[in-house]
């Protein structure tokens, strides 16, 4: 029949909406984590995620009408807030002065004790695919 994929194939301009609680979506993750504890130290902690999040509510990242009522997964696809790969790394490294270190461990007054000790570099950094997503009310404001 003429309407197997279409609801009404002849209507060009005007749409049939169904508004119902219908959407379908779901989500496959993979996760690793890699530590290595505070030795010597440096403490490194990375982690990935790969990760694919599938609705049937967006059609090329919009919300709207399904293509066809008769079959409502038909419209299935990425989702907009789908982010496929996700890279986060940090680290720490305690500086060898201060008291018990290697340099200036020796110092006699207790200011440049307190002055020296403690001292740490660290870093954090994340990267990953996807669009990010935008909140927004609808409103003007």
């Amino acid at each position: 029949p003429v309407n197997l994929f279409q609801v009404n194939p002849t209507i060009g301009t005007g749409a049939a909406n169904l508004l119902v609680n219908g959407g379908n979506s779901n989500y496959h993750g993979l996760q690793v984590e890699l530590r290595r504890r505070l030795s010597k130290g440096l403490l490194v902690q990375g982690s990935y995620t790969w990760s694919h999040s599938i609705s049937n509510e967006f059609s090329n990242g919009v919300a709207g009408s399904y293509t066809t009522l008769r079959d409502v997964d038909i419209d299935k696809s990425p989702s907009p807030y789908d982010i496929r790969h996700a890279l986060k790394l940090n680290w720490i490294y305690e500086l060898p002065f201060g008291p018990r270190r290697y340099f200036f461990g020796h110092v006699n007054s207790a200011i440049a004790r307190k002055a020296l000790e403690g001292w740490q570099l660290a870093s954090v950094a994340r990267s990953n695919t996807g669009a990010p997503v935008r909140f927004t009310s609808g409103r003007a404001t």
